[in-house]
């Protein structure tokens, strides 16, 4: 649309002829809606002059709402005109009626999240958001300035006096981010209710409810979630009016500036700029304030020290999965002790306050496992979620979800989230998803694929050629376990460990295919019927004593084929009349869904002992032969 979408009217100011857009901007007085705010205020000092059933006080709570109200009203005005001054006055009568809260919304959102430049680029802007503040403002049209100021210094009062207006536009939209959905609550069918009872009783898990009471009046408002769920917004009267007059009175400042400029540019008059200087913070809080919160409401209260035990983060702890939806990442979890291969996840949050005001926690959200726990859904999961991650793209909204309770927890977008370790490609990429839809459709669990062998990449190509009931999905499955079971492979390990069982140390140097079975020849013939009896049984030990090779986890780092070549030269045999310095260890694994793991552990003895010095008592002088408590009251006899 044009400014001729007014077409039949004629517009004049005094004896010129105006367009609609000039018109309308050189009549509409920003001065109107904010003095109303201060006499509306006023008003409400003196009370109710009505007979009102009793019910003044109420209504005059109301009233000072309607303060809020007018507020948040007035910011929406300023708002709307420097949208529209930005998009271009050429079409602002167009502008005026398009722009709407949502469009303001999102600006206010950049610029709290630093993506101003972003949001203009796409509004068609070519120019940063400074020069546009320049433009709006005056200063890039600057004719002349007196003899005694320097381009230097000039420069420097454009360059604060910028800083000082975006500051306050920064301010403005903060305000109206934060209390946008309690407005709502009065606009749209007025669900503000005045609550004059001053008493409260605040309940935590596991901890004593705390109660008191707090001479204020609040008011109630009933709101929505984004998702359309209710919730009740608690605010004390003089918090909401605090906050509503020193944000009318920072609009009015800002607008009527804004305004001077725009008028001078269309009468072509010449002004004096106005530059401005950062100034002791007018809208810093008397009073400071705590917000408290459940899962169905938030509350405003001011800080007192019963109530301090609130502010500090909570962390929780609880094991959970992973489900990625674009870029949502739902949490999924039964708040179990431990976890488990359902549920492999130890999540950590970590609540540091709520957003806005809103029930909505604001959370660090981490997380950690072990890779060998996950199963390939699981893997699956966080490979897209690391990609999503490593290509900046990252998620913009995290979705706690109890499914015990079968409740959800918005966590809005996290803050410093990290994926806690880069994992490596296992298979392909088609491979993998291939192994993810079979868990998905046979709904059995496949671990994740550490160790997959040719027959079984043979399987996993075939079913990406075809397409899978769910009774092939499970005939897949099962082959895939029937081949892990005689899929065999040798972890090889060398331990450091004293007399006593400790370890000191432990080295995996490598992995060999096939059962690593030396040949083993005995001096006594009841050690080779029992090694006979007791080899090959999963889950059985078998100990020998051996001497010999204290550099093994160097060698065998480098070369793991000396694996067997070392064993038949150890000499091997029963108990001796010296201690041994080296014990093989062999255990031979379960069988597994992918491979069955067995494990050979060199274990070198060592005589190292533990030194524990005992303490004297600083007293009596003895020696502490228990703890220091005890001691204390049953042996300690200082002299005097």
């Amino acid at each position: 649309m044009t400014e001729d979408s007014l077409d039949g009217l004629e517009f004049s100011s005094g004896s010129e002829e105006r367009t609609a857009g000039e018109f309308i901007d050189t009549i509409h007085d920003e001065d109107i809606l904010y003095y109303y705010i201060q006499d509306a205020y006023e008003k409400t000092k003196s009370g109710i002059q009505i007979d009102a059933d009793g019910k003044e006080e109420k209504i005059n709570t109301h009233a000072q709402v309607e303060v809020f109200q007018s507020t948040i009203q007035y910011v929406e005005a300023f708002g709307i005109y420097l949208l529209s001054y930005v998009k271009g006055k050429e079409n602002l009568v167009d502008h005026l009626v398009e722009i709407r809260p949502k469009h303001l919304h999102r600006f206010f959102e950049s610029l709290q999240d630093g993506e101003e430049d972003e949001y203009l680029q796409n509004q068609g802007i070519d120019e940063d958001y400074e020069a546009v503040l320049e433009s709006l403002f005056g200063y890039a049209f600057i004719d002349e300035v007196g003899e005694e100021v320097s381009e230097e210094e000039l420069r420097e009062a454009i360059d604060q006096s910028i800083e000082v207006l975006d500051a306050n536009i920064r301010r403005i939209g903060e305000f109206y981010l934060y209390f946008h959905d309690i407005y709502n609550a009065v606009k749209h069918g007025n669900r503000a209710l005045p609550q004059l009872e001053n008493g409260f009783k605040i309940s935590r898990e596991n901890e004593k409810d705390t109660e008191l009471e707090v001479d204020l009046n609040f008011v109630l408002f009933l709101c929505r979630t984004q998702d359309w769920k209710p919730f009740l917004a608690g605010v004390p009267i003089d918090y909401l009016i605090d906050h509503s007059l020193k944000i009318a009175g920072k609009t009015h400042r800002v607008f009527s500036y804004l305004k001077k400029v725009s008028r001078a540019e269309t009468s072509g008059e010449e002004i004096d700029l106005s530059f401005f200087r950062f100034e002791e913070a007018d809208d810093e809080d008397e009073q400071e304030w705590i917000t408290a919160t459940s899962k169905s409401g938030v509350i405003i209260l001011p800080k007192i020290e019963e109530l301090e035990e609130l502010q500090q983060p909570q962390e929780v702890k609880f094991p959970g999965r992973i489900e990625l939806d674009h870029r949502t990442l739902y949490i999924k979890t039964q708040y179990d002790e431990e976890t488990s291969e359902e549920y492999p996840l130890e999540v950590t949050t970590l609540q540091r306050g709520v957003v806005g005001l809103t029930p909505q926690p604001l959370l660090g959200v981490n997380f950690n496992f072990i890779v060998d726990e996950l199963d390939v859904d699981q893997y699956f999961e966080y490979l897209n979620l690391q990609e999503l991650e490593l290509n900046g793209e990252g998620i913009d909204r995290i979705i706690i979800v109890d499914e015990q309770a079968n409740q959800e927890i918005d966590t809005g977008t996290p803050e410093n989230f990290d994926i806690p370790e880069e994992l490596d490609y296992f298979l392909e990429w088609e491979e993998l998803k291939q192994l993810y839809w079979l868990q998905q459709i046979s709904g059995e669990r496949i671990p994740i694929p550490l160790n997959v062998a040719k027959e079984q990449g043979d399987i996993i190509n075939e079913c990406i050629e075809s397409d899978l009931e769910q009774d092939d999905a499970v005939a897949a499955v099962e082959e895939l376990k029937t081949v892990g079971e005689k899929n065999h492979w040798t972890t090889v390990h060398v331990d450091l460990v004293t007399l006593d069982g400790r370890t000191l140390q432990s080295e995996p140097v490598c992995q060999i295919q096939g059962e690593l079975i030396p040949d083993i020849e005995f001096y006594e013939d009841e050690h080779t019927e029992q090694f006979e009896e007791e080899w090959g049984d999963p889950g059985k030990d078998l100990q020998v004593v051996a001497r010999g090779y204290e550099d093994l986890v160097e060698a065998l780092s480098d070369h793991s084929s000396k694996v067997e070549e070392i064993l038949e030269q150890l000499d091997l045999g029963a108990d001796g009349p010296t201690p041994p310095k080296l014990v093989l260890h062999y255990e031979i694994g379960e069988p597994g869904f992918w491979f069955t793991e067995h494990t050979l552990r060199f274990q070198f003895l060592t005589n190292q002992i533990r030194i524990n010095v005992k303490q004297s008592c600083p007293l009596c002088g003895n020696t502490i032969a228990t703890d220091l408590r005890t001691h204390l009251v049953d042996d300690c006899n200082p002299s005097i």
